[in-house]
Order: structure tokens, then sequence, then C-alpha cells
């Protein structure tokens, strides 16, 4: 039996071991490259956190995780180190990360992948595919599985806007639930082309919880 996960950090969502009531992820920027050889999305996940008007404000981030790979974890351009909780069969890992004193706002930038057995991601080989000439990739985060796609407070109470540059292979179109283009920019289409790859750029100005985050990336033709 897996041990149980220490999730007391969450006093509403017994789901949920972030501590999103002590501190708020409010907004996410995302860059992401989606490797179909390996079966894993790398890339960055960087949070603006916001703590609470407390007289003792949170000391540490505490964020939702499973199967996650962490690589490295920045605080406002540092590097700090950061602690991952006892695994849960369901709930998954508590990543923690100390948030310097004095600031009640800071940026938090970690560096990480997927697994290959992701319980958001699935991958679909181009003999499953309607042209069968390239592989499909898409994610289901509903309703715990946003913690399998990226460190995150995976609870409906737990609402950010996000922006997102998504890497992706040359013949592939990246879609997600979000408006394309940059903030302020609705072109939409690939920003840039290059050694067999293009990056496509997105932001959603709506806050939304984290398990509609969503992803898909194909031979798609609009």
């Amino acid at each position: 039996m897996a041990p149980n996960a220490d999730r007391s950090a969450s006093t509403v969502d017994p789901c949920c071991q972030s501590n999103h009531e002590a501190a708020a992820c409010t907004h996410l920027s995302l860059e992401w490259r989606i490797d179909f050889a390996s079966t894993k999305l790398t890339g960055t996940a960087t949070w603006t956190v916001t703590r609470s008007g407390t007289e003792r404000p949170a000391a540490n981030l505490v964020l939702d995780t499973k199967g996650l790979s962490i690589e490295s974890v920045d605080v406002d351009g540092s590097r700090v180190s950061h602690q991952l909780g006892e695994e849960h069969a369901i709930f998954g890992t508590a990543l923690s990360v100390p948030l310097p004193c004095g600031q009640d706002d800071v940026k938090v930038r970690i560096a990480y992948s997927t697994s290959p057995t992701s319980s958001a991601c699935q991958w679909l080989t181009p003999e499953l595919t309607a042209g069968k000439a390239h592989p499909y990739f898409f994610t289901q985060c509903q309703a715990i599985h946003a913690r399998a796609l990226l460190p995150c407070q995976d609870t409906p109470g737990a609402k950010f806007t996000y922006e997102a540059a998504v890497t992706v292979p040359a013949w592939a179109t990246a879609l997600m639930s979000a408006l394309r283009g940059s903030n302020g920019d609705d072109s939409g289409g690939a920003k840039k082309l290059k050694a067999g790859e293009r990056t496509f750029c997105f932001h959603q100005p709506v806050p939304i919880p984290a398990y509609l985050l969503a992803i898909a990336a194909g031979g798609l033709e609009s």
C-alpha cells in the first residue's frame, strides 16, 4: 500500500495537497516541447504566486504533482532547493518550494518533464489517427489529472490565467484551451520555424481551474 500523502495544506479539498489558500498561484507561463518519440512533454512552468495577507505568511509554496520529473526550481530568478513529499497512489506527491521573506508576490519557475505513463496525457500512434501519417497527442485533466501534466494547485477552488509557448515538429499544429497568439496578438499560427520545429503561442485571460487546462497536437489542418 502506498504511504498516505500529507493533505493538511489544503483545508477545503481532501484530494488536493497544495496550500492554495495561503499562497495563491494567479498566473502561469508555460514553455513546452512536445516529444512524440519519447511520449513526454518537457519544459517549464512559471507561477506568479501571491501570499495571503496574514500575520504569518506562508513560508513555502506547496503544489500538487504526480509522476513528474522535477529538474530544477527557481524563485525570482534564483535557484532554490525543493522537497518532494511521500507518494500517494491517487493524489501523487506534494512539491514544496521555499518562499523568500518580506515579499507578497514572487515568481516560481519549475523545469520538469512528464512521464510516458502520465494519466493526463494520451498518445496515439499514426495507425490510430484518421490520416495515419503522424502521431497525435492530447490531454484530459479532469478531475485531478492536471498534477500529472504540470506542478499546480489541482483543485477547482484555485484559478489562474495563463500564457504558453508550445514547440512541436514542423508537421504538427498545437491547440490549447486558450486564444491563439501571445497576449495582445490574436493573429494565431506558428511564431517561428527552425530546425524542423515551430512554436505556437497562446494566452488565456479568463481565470480557470487546472482541470480546464488542455492541449492537443498533431497533423491538424486548423
